[in-house]
């Protein structure tokens, strides 16, 4: 879906209107463990990148590679090599009109707005693939394999809890993930 005039279309508050990575960077540490609307689930963005040092379950692919899902098992995780490889990566996604066209969507529902997902192919990024970051799997908390090219990104985006009529707020990010 695309809309042809943006600015009408605001009734809710999901937007970024970022301008580098620091922006980006910003809206991940944000939604890292915040909550999200209508259920106050918590982002976990950061469980998608690689900081050995993170303490949380989720803050990092190292340990968010070594929780059990509801089966009992854990399973391989995608991650960014580092914070600032998904910061990079993350401007240019958010920046992406299939998520600003996304952002409309939820604003566009405000209250009664669940979550939108977006997938894009790496090639859509707007990024010399020269400059795309290598990706890794990791399992119970280490490298599994060999850094590979990223084929696609997913974004999982909300509403910050209790924001969703703020049109000067943040977009919400539950995840970004890319996948090999």
């Amino acid at each position: 879906m695309t809309f042809q005039n943006r600015s009408s279309d605001i009734l809710g508050g999901a937007r970024y209107n970022g301008i580098s990575h620091k922006d980006s960077k910003r809206i991940l540490d944000l939604s890292q463990n915040g909550k999200s609307h209508p259920d106050m689930e918590p982002g976990h963005p950061r469980g998608h990148a690689s900081y050995p040092q993170a303490s949380g379950p989720k803050d990092s692919v190292e340990n968010y590679s070594k929780i059990r899902n509801r089966h009992n098992q854990i399973q391989r995780k995608t991650g960014f090599l580092s914070r600032s490889d998904q910061d990079f990566v993350a401007h240019y996604v958010l920046k992406n009109n299939a998520a600003q066209d996304a952002m409309e969507i939820l604003n566009h529902h405000g209250k009664r707005a669940l979550k939108e997902v977006v997938k894009l192919p790496a090639t859509k990024l707007w990024i010399d693939e020269r400059k795309l970051p290598k990706v890794q799997y990791w399992y119970k908390g280490e490298k599994f394999g060999n850094p590979g090219e990223m084929s696609e990104v997913v974004v999982v985006m909300k509403h910050f809890y209790e924001k969703y009529d703020d049109d000067k707020a943040d977009v919400f990010v539950v995840t970004l993930y890319p996948r090999l």
